[in-house]
């Protein structure tokens, strides 16, 4: 079960990242939606290399997969949805998060409502979570990345708030750091992962006691040779004021992840550089990337659809 689970959440995650991928193709030409495609709600393309031509070209294929079910609040016989930012399943059951009613559905895996949660209290007093970005469940134990109240919630499904992790008091932390909680994730030790909106230092990273243990498997910045050596020769004899006023180049962050069987965290990230590569990685327990894709560059942007 909990394999199936890691699985859902890792398809939903590559779902968020192929939408992200999408914002990239608007600059390609478009193909004509016909009659016959009118009743998907997307294109299904493949990549062709160009012999000697080093451009990707897109070509339109027969879908894959075909929509079987479309969940909305008719659908739900609730209200009209706000927005929803993120879905996770845990023991069978589904849950979305409404940011903008600051409300969780659940639902029963044939996708009927089972409850939501739409009250949720601290030592008496409600609490608000819109503007949140990410959910995540354990074991009907609830995280909810409250990006706005820069806070993570921890509630069970009756919404009482068992705990909640603010900006962290610890030196690792820069005083410039802008604690901005858009998704989490608990492995299956209960280590928890938070990534913060703006964050170029990779994943927050708390122990199952909810202690702050220091940040996991950031982005590299690329160089050249050339590049270390001019950076070697300006600290080298650079004035303080001059290193203070240089331009310092930082990696890029993370803008979603998920975690797989045997705790292994797939990340991506999102750039509009076209020279970027590697946007999707596969981090050990160590954080070390073992998906061995940082030389391929998995946006469209420089693809042409025919």
């Amino acid at each position: 079960m909990n394999k199936k689970i890691s699985l859902i959440r890792i398809a939903s995650f590559l779902f968020a990242f192929a939408v992200l991928l999408s914002l990239n193709v608007s600059a390609a030409p478009q193909r004509t939606t016909s009659a016959k495609t009118e009743e998907k709600p997307f294109e299904t393309y493949t990549y062709w290399q160009d012999l000697g031509a080093g451009e990707k070209t897109m070509v339109y294929c027969k879908p894959m997969y075909k929509v079987k079910t479309v969940i909305n609040a008719n659908v739900l016989n609730i209200p009209s949805f706000g927005s929803i930012n993120d879905i996770t399943a845990d023991n069978g059951k589904i849950y979305i998060l409404d940011s903008t009613n600051s409300t969780v559905y659940v639902l029963e895996g044939d996708y009927s409502l089972y409850k939501k949660i739409d009250i949720v209290t601290y030592n008496g007093e409600r609490l608000s979570f819109d503007g949140a970005n990410g959910i995540f469940v354990k074991n009907e134990q609830i995280y909810i990345a409250d990006t706005k109240n820069a806070r993570i919630l921890a509630l069970d499904t009756n919404g009482n708030v068992t705990a909640y992790l603010t900006l962290p008091e610890s030196k690792l932390i820069p005083d410039n750091f802008n604690y901005s909680p858009i998704r989490v994730a608990v492995d299956s030790r209960d280590y928890i992962y938070i990534v913060s909106e703006g964050s170029y230092y990779g994943a927050l990273v708390y122990s199952p006691k909810m202690e702050f243990l220091g940040f996991y498997g950031a982005n590299s910045v690329p160089a050249s040779v050339g590049e270390i050596l001019t950076e070697f020769v300006t600290k080298l004899f650079s004035t303080n004021e001059k290193r203070a006023a240089s331009v310092r180049a930082l990696p890029y962050q993370f803008t979603d992840f998920a975690i797989g069987p045997g705790d292994f965290i797939y990340t991506v990230t999102s750039t509009n550089e076209s020279a970027v590569k590697g946007q999707v990685k596969k981090l050990n327990p160590g954080g070390k990337d073992v998906l061995k894709k940082s030389d391929y560059n998995f946006a469209d942007n420089s693809a042409k659809l025919i």
